[in-house]
């Protein structure tokens, strides 16, 4: 039996559970909270299988949008890298080139980085200029680029 505070079986009550005696002659401590719990067992499992299910399906799709976006991004990285190669091959020193498509993923690498922009005096052109050894690179109008 579960008593709820007072006197239970003639033994005062200790934080909402009861201590009991035993015909062994033992002590045991009834706590009711832990009856609920067991006749309610069968619902706390199926909260937390759907608790699961939930979070792994919303976990999947922000997987799926993060490596869609990476995805893109290195494609539009490797264009780069390939048209300056193009216009170094070519004898242009001064190379333009697309800029990236802004992230749309916190787990993309270049989220929340800098990129080619339209001024040739930016730092980070100058940075990519000086590292792919060209006099200067500059980023098109996104509208010209293919």
């Amino acid at each position: 039996m579960c008593c709820r505070g007072g006197k239970c079986d003639g033994i005062d009550s200790i934080s909402g559970g009861t201590w009991k005696v035993l015909d062994t002659g033992s002590l045991f401590y009834d706590d009711c909270g832990w009856r609920d719990l067991q006749r309610n067992r069968k619902r706390w499992i199926l909260h937390r299988k759907i608790f699961v299910v939930l979070l792994s399906v919303y976990a999947s799709v922000r997987f799926v949008a993060a490596v869609y976006d990476i995805n893109r991004t290195y494609t539009e990285v490797s264009r780069q890298i390939e048209m300056i190669e193009e216009q170094k091959a070519q004898g242009i020193m001064d190379v333009k080139i697309c800029p990236l498509s802004p992230s749309t993923n916190i787990s993309n690498a270049t989220s929340k980085t800098p990129d080619v922009s339209l001024g040739k005096d930016d730092w980070f052109n100058e940075w990519m200029a000086c590292y792919y050894g060209v006099d200067s690179i500059t980023g098109m109008e996104r509208g010209d680029c293919q």
